[in-house]
């Protein structure tokens, strides 16, 4: 599963010309992934918990798409300005994310879809796999989860080339 999922974002991600070479990444910020993911994973369990029928409809997942963008822009703003950053859970599932990054960060990264575009890959990648979760044995969450980081991983690079580091 994991490979499939990354396979089709990376793949509309070169198709798109986001990636045109190798990610770029900043040693520093290798293990930043793993806080956001998790705090993903339990904000999400807890919205899930809370809802009469409990799953994530698609205008949720999709905001998780731009969330994620956000969060991995907001990331590395921070880190090369040397400011201590930790994202909070606000506009997770709601589709307006807070976005705080330099004003030439925010008017460039804004007019990117990035984000539709990767959710659009996991979105046809469920569709062609709609019984993946239920034949493999798998929650549901798990291939959410793999699609946002790559999301991540693919909106930080964009980021970090932004501010002139390369691969």
């Amino acid at each position: 599963m994991e490979l499939e999922i990354a396979q089709s974002i990376v793949n509309i991600a070169k198709e798109k010309r986001y990636i045109t070479g190798p990610l770029s990444m900043a040693p520093e910020l290798a293990e930043s992934e793993k806080p956001l993911l998790s705090m993903i994973l339990t904000e999400t369990r807890k919205h899930v918990e809370s809802k009469p029928e409990q799953h994530l409809e698609f205008d949720e997942i999709n905001s998780m798409f731009l969330y994620v963008y956000a969060k991995a822009i907001e990331t590395v703003y921070n880190w090369h300005e040397g400011s201590d950053y930790l994202p909070t859970e606000d506009g997770l599932f709601g589709g307006k994310v807070p976005f705080l990054a330099s004003e030439a960060m925010q008017k460039h990264f804004q007019k990117l879809p990035l984000a539709e575009d990767l959710f659009g890959a996991f979105q046809n990648w469920t569709d062609e796999n709609s019984d993946y979760c239920e034949v493999h044995g798998t929650h549901p969450i798990l291939p959410i989860i793999e699609a946002l980081k790559w999301t991540y991983r693919i909106s930080m690079s964009l980021s970090l080339q932004f501010l002139g580091y390369e691969a």
